[in-house]
């Protein structure tokens, strides 16, 4: 049963503490490759075929957005990101909307993924939990790869160059299954901090030469005092008294 053993307490010991931070990384990989406007450099051809796009000199295309000038008005070099509309999605391939589709599955995968290895600073998570997170994190780390399927669109028919966000793909493709690995050879959780704390105060006071005083209310009004003493040689002198 999962539980909250506070926060950056890292219950299941080091490797969670690995998959964490690889996990944050593939993520921001992901992240990078499909939301921005850079996955391929393509040229002028490429406005030929998707209606909108003015570009007339190298520019990025990515999976959601492309790049564009920024000020239609004045003539300059000046690019900034547009998301793409109905018409250019309508122009696109099967090519160009699978990878769509493996870029925004790669980011569920991965994404839900990250979020249960943040957690884990805190969760005592049980076996299972670890195997489908693996699980989830193989299958992202596929679909993130399968993202490259866009350079078997229409786009790159014509002048079209590996870019930035192709390069973040095979990235968080590498460093995603590198995570995977490591999330399924997380040991279980080790005693949590409280049980550690008890324990130690418990040997702490039973160690040879100390003495122990517990009271107990009892259910008539009395106290039932216990005074254990630890001799030298470990042997143990109990005395109960009860008091009105």
């Amino acid at each position: 049963m999962s539980g909250c053993q506070g926060c950056c307490i890292f219950p299941h010991g080091r490797l969670s503490i690995y998959a964490m931070i690889l996990a944050v990384s593939s993520y921001l990989f992901v992240i990078s490759a499909s939301w921005g406007c850079y996955y391929v450099e393509v040229g002028a051809t490429f406005s030929e075929n998707i209606p909108g796009l003015t570009v007339d000199f190298k520019s990025g295309i990515g999976l959601f957005s492309y790049e564009d000038v920024l000020d239609f008005n004045n003539n300059n070099n000046q690019l900034t990101c547009y998301y793409y509309t109905g018409s250019q999605i309508d122009a696109m391939d099967g090519a160009f909307k699978a990878a769509r589709v493996f870029g925004v599955l790669a980011n569920i995968f991965i994404g839900v993924s990250m979020l249960v290895l943040v957690a884990v600073s805190c969760m005592d998570y049980p076996q299972v939990i670890f195997k489908v997170v693996g699980g989830m994190l193989l299958a992202g780390s596929l679909f993130e790869l399968l993202t490259l399927t866009f350079f078997a669109s229409d786009v790159c028919n014509y002048d079209c160059d590996f870019y930035i966000g192709a390069g973040m793909a095979i990235g968080g493709t590498i460093v995603c299954f590198m995570t995977a690995i490591v999330v399924l050879q997380i040991p279980p959780a080790m005693e949590s901090s409280l049980d550690l704390q008890s324990y130690t105060e418990q040997a702490v006071a039973y160690a040879p030469g100390t003495e122990t005083i517990t009271e107990t209310a009892l259910p008539d009004g009395t106290k039932k005092i216990i005074k254990t003493h630890v001799h030298g040689d470990g042997s143990k002198t109990i005395e109960e008294t009860l008091v009105a």
